[in-house]
């Protein structure tokens, strides 16, 4: 059941992403990777927030960390991860002249809908791991 909340609170922050990225970049008129790197960090924020209050909230065993020291831990690998995003979302967009949304939706695609149970399954575990501990 956990991983079902895991992927629907992943498909969230997708969405979110997706959304924002759009959003900012056509209407707000702010360049795309100012706005990535807002779409992401919403979306970012969002999956701590669901994934703390809903994936992998257990009244019977509570946190060994404080809600601050667990989004510190949170962030620190999403950023990890934005970085590397927006370096190549960069390279594919200006010097692949691949539409920056495109791009996205093909880091998407291949990051999160193609990765079989078993895979999903050894991500759950590094990210529970990773939460909780660190």
């Amino acid at each position: 059941m956990r991983i079902l909340k895991f992927v629907t609170v992943g498909v969230i922050g997708v969405i979110i992403n997706i959304s924002l990225l759009y959003t900012l970049t056509e209407y707000a008129h702010l360049f795309y990777l100012s706005a990535s790197t807002i779409a992401m960090e919403t979306s970012i924020i969002s999956n701590f927030i669901w994934n703390n209050i809903w994936t992998f909230k257990d009244p019977e065993k509570p946190y060994e960390k404080t809600l601050t020291e667990r989004f510190i831990s949170f962030q620190i690998i999403s950023v990890c991860a934005l970085t590397l995003y927006t370096i190549l979302l960069y390279i594919f967009t200006c010097l692949k002249y691949i539409l920056y949304l495109f791009k996205f939706i093909d880091n998407t695609y291949n990051s999160y809908l193609e990765l079989p149970c078993k895979q999903l399954y050894h991500l759950e575990r590094l990210i529970i791991r990773n939460y909780l501990y660190i």
